[in-house]
């Protein structure tokens, strides 16, 4: 997997804006406004199934936390958190004056002070880590400190709105995460106890869960937060093993 990530930031530098990008003919016969919008687009469906895929592989119940676990979250986002809210009122004039405002600087040091939990969970299983005692600690701790990384962000970003609002905000958001725990997880799991063992999930089961993907992140997105946390939250409430949940992963790695 390493080789063919590698392959593909290669091919990404190649047309990005440090080589090709940067030449005018590209700009203008390759560059354009259409294959702009695909690429895009196809880059965020790739993207969502990806964290998606891991979600899958992951199983939550093998996180326990503790007292340990929650103070390294909190140093690990107050400390970045502090310091980039320090930069960034210090060159404040310098600044446009959009990104200059409060909820703006409040959101830019929430995403740089949390630890992303995704992109941890694919390092520690490259380098087979996810089961050992120093993996399991690093996964709890990023995932609090998404988890209050998020909250930060949601408070920062919504604190110039109506207070009402916000109220909206959260109580959608643990909604959509009730939907999942109590609809979504139960539905999976009759799909796999009812498929017999060594025979095929059935396609139309598939393809739901796959458009679901999609859904989940549009809901997440409309939410006002990352669109890749609504196919990574179904992912996780969906399980692992053979069934559904390789089934799942072997249809959508490709993509």
């Amino acid at each position: 997997m390493l080789l063919k990530f590698s392959r593909v930031s290669k091919a990404g530098v190649i047309v990005g804006p440090s080589f090709l990008g940067g030449i005018r003919w590209f700009q203008s016969n390759m560059e354009t406004e259409s294959t702009k919008f695909l690429i895009k687009n196809l880059g965020k469906m790739g993207f969502m199934f990806f964290v998606f895929v891991y979600g899958v592989k992951m199983d939550p119940t093998l996180l326990k936390s503790g007292k340990l676990h929650l103070s390294t979250s909190l140093i690990g986002i107050i400390i970045p958190i502090t310091i980039v809210v320090a930069v960034a009122l210090s060159m404040k004039k310098i600044t446009d004056k959009q990104e200059a405002m409060i909820p703006s600087l409040g959101a830019i040091a929430g995403y740089l002070g949390v630890t992303s939990f995704p992109v941890l969970y694919i390092i520690l299983k490259e380098f087979n880590l996810l089961n050992s005692d120093m993996g399991r600690f690093a996964l709890y701790t990023a995932l609090i400190g998404d988890t209050l990384g998020m909250i930060f962000v949601v408070f920062v970003e919504k604190g110039e709105t109506k207070m009402l609002t916000t109220l909206w905000y959260i109580i959608s958001f643990v909604g959509f995460l009730a939907f999942l725990v109590f609809i979504v997880r139960p539905i999976m799991t009759w799909i796999n106890n009812n498929t017999p063992q060594g025979h095929p999930v059935q396609q139309s089961f598939v393809v739901a869960i796959l458009l679901g993907v999609f859904v989940m992140g549009f809901v997440t997105d409309m939410f006002g937060i990352a669109i890749c946390n609504g196919p990574l939250f179904l992912g996780l409430v969906i399980p692992d093993g053979p069934g559904v949940g390789a089934t799942l992963v072997k249809k959508a790695e490709t993509i």
